[in-house]
């Protein structure tokens, strides 16, 4: 899609970076691109879907503050949801 990440102190896989690219996309659906909704469809079942559901788990499930467990709530229904 043309992007990269800016800072080298940032892994490309990082949760961070991946969430803004679906960020990303979705605004662009919203401007009524209609080149991005297959490119949202593909990076959510090819990539977050493989294991951002798994971190979730993790995250809800050693959390010591409520912090975390309703960041990765939130992250569990953005996907849920669906984005496209």
């Amino acid at each position: 899609m043309g992007l990269a990440v800016n800072s080298p102190q940032i892994m490309a896989d990082h949760i961070g970076a991946e969430l803004n690219f679906a960020a990303l996309l979705e605004e662009n659906i919203r401007l009524g691109d209609e080149n991005f909704p297959e490119a949202a469809r593909k990076f959510r079942r090819n990539h977050l879907e493989r294991w951002i559901p798994q971190f979730n788990t993790h995250l809800e499930n050693g959390a010591d503050c409520c912090f975390y467990r309703a960041l990765a709530l939130d992250t569990r229904n953005f996907l849920e949801r669906g984005y496209t």
